[in-house]
């Protein structure tokens, strides 16, 4: 009976409740006659942009699209580039439209107004009609604020970074109109912040963590791909045995009666550690659905205490020490909702070697 309730109480400290991490947005898709509002999981810019024609008309039946808007501020619109259809994303609106596209890895700049069209690709690379062909895209701003002698020299100087080329058209949009909205602000990142505690619990082996973590989800680069820091906990605790090893000697006494000398008997050994690390780690969760393979790696600096006791000696070793662990896992996790799920996990770290983990967690999510 007591076995039993032991191995109840274990099953239910192996139940870990986490965060889904399953970012979910409202979209708004226009279509030439229509306007249709969803949730769905956050899609990453690249998705919505290439990806579009394969994601969208699966929860809408009029395939006409000509714009998509998310809660945090994302728009994109469609725009043809040698009769292909994309969403390119935009940065700026106002006299002058700014948007930014990905094709095939190289990012292309596209500005609009009334009466000009410019498409600004880095090295200008793509050999292609519809592209403007002119390696010193800077040239093209000059024209673009020709009517601002003032602006013409910020125009000669912009580099190719998003950031500074929004800006550049925000103040030619103001010399344009003040009515103009300058620049476009989006939330491109999530921010949670997780509570947990997990480990396994065996006869002869405990294994616990206590996590306080942060974790930032990057929606431009991917909804599935986080970052995680902040602080951990650890206690383990093992006992092995160890048989009596022999020495190969033996004496004699004066009766006669051999005496083998051993180098130790029969014993148990217990290990005790303590740890409180500082980990960092990158974390891709592999699909969003109901159930997510998922994996992690990292490193934690971190201070150890460890003390081993043995059964055939009052000896106790005592050690402590800085060092770097480094760790990676792999696990499944199953989302109960869009806050919490059941997750367990191999891992592997340089100190502890391979354990299977699970245990609870809570998150909050930031703003």
């Amino acid at each position: 009976m007591k076995k039993t309730i032991i191995f109840i109480t274990l099953i239910l400290s192996c139940i870990q409740l986490s965060i889904a991490q399953k970012i979910n947005l409202t979209y708004k898709i226009k279509t030439n006659d229509s306007l249709y509002v969803f949730d769905d999981n956050a899609l990453s810019d690249k998705d919505i942009e290439t990806n579009f024609h394969t994601i969208f008309p699966k929860n809408i039946q009029n395939k006409n699209i000509i714009s998509i808007e998310d809660n945090i501020n994302r728009r994109f619109e469609k725009t043809e580039i040698n009769h292909i259809s994309y969403y390119p994303k935009l940065l700026n609106d106002g006299y002058f439209h700014l948007y930014e596209l990905e094709v095939n890895n190289k990012s292309i700049y596209l500005i609009y107004s009334k009466n000009d069209t410019l498409i600004l690709e880095k090295k200008d690379s793509i050999s292609d009609h519809m592209i403007i062909h002119d390696k010193k895209y800077n040239n093209k701003l000059v024209i673009l604020s020709k009517d601002y002698p003032d602006l013409w020299e910020k125009a000669s100087k912009v580099n190719f970074r998003k950031e500074e080329l929004s800006n550049f058209i925000s103040n030619l949009n103001l010399k344009y109109s003040s009515n103009n909205t300058i620049k476009r602000h989006e939330n491109s990142r999530f921010d949670y912040l997780n509570l947990s505690l997990k480990g396994f619990v065996q006869k002869n082996k405990t294994d616990v963590m206590i996590d306080i973590l942060m974790s930032h989800y990057f929606i431009n680069l991917s909804p599935n791909v986080s970052l995680r820091y902040g602080m951990r906990s650890n206690y383990i605790q093992q006992t092995e045995f160890f048989p009596e090893l022999s020495s190969g000697w033996y004496m004699r006494g004066s009766d006669g009666i051999r005496t083998e000398i051993f180098i130790y008997r029969d014993h148990y050994e217990t290990m005790t550690g303590k740890s409180l690390e500082i980990p960092v780690s990158v974390n891709f969760e592999i699909t969003n659905s109901k159930f997510t393979p998922y994996f992690y790696a990292g490193i934690s600096p971190a201070l150890y205490f460890r003390k081993i006791s043995r059964t055939d000696s009052n000896e106790i070793d005592n050690i402590s020490a800085i060092a770097l662990n480094a760790f990676a896992a792999a696990g499944l996790k199953l989302k109960l909702t869009n806050s919490f799920n059941i997750l367990s996990e191999y891992k592997f770290d340089i100190y502890k070697g391979l354990n299977f983990e699970v245990g609870i967690e809570y998150c909050f999510k930031l703003h």
